[in-house]
This record gives structure tokens, sequence and C-alpha cells, in this order.
């Protein structure tokens, strides 16, 4: 009995282990797939985004705003 257990066990701890290194292996690719974009891309950045709030006021902002 405990020797079925443990060798599920030690079946279990291998698959985890695999699953994690896979991650890890795909993680780096997407890593190295991020790094070679921003190198593509040019040196300044864009601006963030200002939500459409700031774009359109309502006037109920621009009261608040003075």
């Amino acid at each position: 009995m405990s020797s079925t257990r443990y060798l599920s066990f030690e079946y279990w701890t291998s698959r985890e282990s695999d699953k994690r290194s896979e991650s890890r292996q795909r993680g780096h690719m997407e890593r190295r797939n991020r790094q070679s974009l921003a190198s593509q891309r040019p040196l300044f950045r864009e601006p963030p985004r200002r939500p459409s709030l700031l774009l359109h006021p309502s006037p109920l902002v621009l009261r608040l705003g003075k």
C-alpha cells in the first residue's frame, strides 16, 4: 500500500516539475519575444492614453475643476 502511494507521489511530483519547467520555458520565450519587439520599437514612448473623460469633460466636471 505505502509503496504504491510512494510511486504515485513520485509520479505526481515529476509531472509537476515537468509542467513547471514547461511554463518556465514558455515564459522565457515570451520574454525574449518581448525584448525583440522592444528593440524594434522607436525610442520615444507613446504618451499614456488619457481616459475619455478628460478629453470630453461634462459640464459637471468643468464646474468641479474650477
